[in-house]
């Protein structure tokens, strides 16, 4: 079985509307804000490009300010992020967070 994302999004919890129309709320009580990506490196990559300026100023103020990104492989395979969404993530100030299911 080849390396494949299941499933991708970007958290984060705010005490403020910052993240409101680019993210949802799902737990309104709580102020968690997610946004759900696409299931591919590359198109992951480029939404959050495009949403950068947003994610920059998510950076200050967030608590939980996460990438998540859930796996589904074998011991055979692996999923390589490239160096990019490190220097992404250190721009914007969100931790990138890789989960595996077998």
């Amino acid at each position: 079985m080849k390396a494949g994302i299941i499933n991708a999004l970007i958290r984060c919890t705010r005490d403020d509307l910052l993240a409101q129309g680019a993210f949802e709320c799902v737990r309104e009580g709580l102020n968690i804000w997610v946004r759900e990506l696409p299931e591919d490196v590359d198109e992951i990559f480029n939404d959050l490009t495009k949403l950068q300026p947003l994610l920059k100023k998510l950076g200050q103020g967030s608590l939980d300010y996460t990438l998540h990104i859930a796996v589904a492989s074998d011991h055979d395979h692996a999923l390589s992020l490239p160096p990019e969404f490190s220097v992404l993530a250190g721009d914007c100030g969100f931790n990138i967070e890789l989960v595996t299911a077998l």
